[in-house]
């Protein structure tokens, strides 16, 4: 449907926003202010360090890939191939993941576990190497007309002190997807949903990174250099591909 083909692309626009800081300035120019989105998505104006893509395969159930790249061009999958997440209860879809980091550092992933019932997957990492147990945020307490869930992606705004969850859903009223809006401090309480009004005002950058060959719909995670080491060093993945 067109409209859910906007929704997706409206989602994965938002993991690729880059900072106008990015763009070379002269020393007499102010770097223009960035919206706490952006700050939140941890891109580095000098790009150091790397990037990580959080994707899926096939039909998403055999769990979520991960794939690596010093410049977001030339892209690895770790693991050798293989999933990085897998699925810890029958039936669990691992589609459309978005990953985040919080302000203490950790990380925050988000998926499609069920599109009906409506359903999400989370799970949290302190290294991007070990995850907690995989919970099901049910979208129906937060939205109980919902037939269907997608795309959920999530903001932390430091102003509030909380987490804007977002994704995409589907009522018997409604002949097409539209994006849903709820607030959370700590995953486990969260406001009613409620369609969601973006606010927040355009990048005039152009966005430089590209997808990995072979995974679907995912999100990016710019990295520190220690954590672009530890993806490497705890896979045994080559890294001579992309020396190059």
């Amino acid at each position: 449907m067109p409209c859910l083909r906007a929704c997706r692309l409206f989602i994965a626009a938002a993991t690729l926003l880059l900072p106008a800081s990015a763009i070379a300035q002269t020393p007499d120019q102010k770097p223009q202010q960035r919206t706490w989105l952006q700050r939140f998505l941890g891109i580095k104006p000098d790009y150091s360090g790397g990037w990580l893509y959080v994707g899926y395969k096939n039909s998403s159930r055999d769990g979520l890939y991960f794939a690596v790249s010093k410049d977001g061009s030339v892209w690895k999958t770790i693991n050798f191939d293989r999933p990085v997440l897998s699925q810890e209860q029958r039936n669990e879809l691992m589609r459309d993941p978005f990953i985040q980091r919080a302000p203490d550092g950790s990380f925050r992933l988000l998926w499609t576990w069920s599109t009906d019932p409506a359903i999400i997957g989370y799970s949290t990492s302190t290294d991007l190497i070990h995850w907690t147990q995989q919970r099901p945020l049910p979208i129906a307490r937060l939205l109980p007309t919902a037939t269907s869930v997608a795309t959920p992606a999530t903001y932390y705004n430091p102003k509030q002190k909380d987490w804007l969850l977002l994704f995409t859903a589907t009522s018997p009223s409604e002949s097409s997807n539209h994006i849903y809006a709820s607030t959370t401090a700590d995953f486990k309480q969260f406001q009613p949903a409620k369609p969601f009004v973006d606010q927040q005002p355009a990048s005039n950058a152009a966005a430089k990174i590209t997808s990995p060959t072979g995974l679907g719909h995912g999100s990016l995670l710019h990295l520190e250099t220690s954590e672009y080491n530890l993806l490497l060093n705890y896979h045994g993945m080559d890294d001579s591909a992309l020396d190059k």
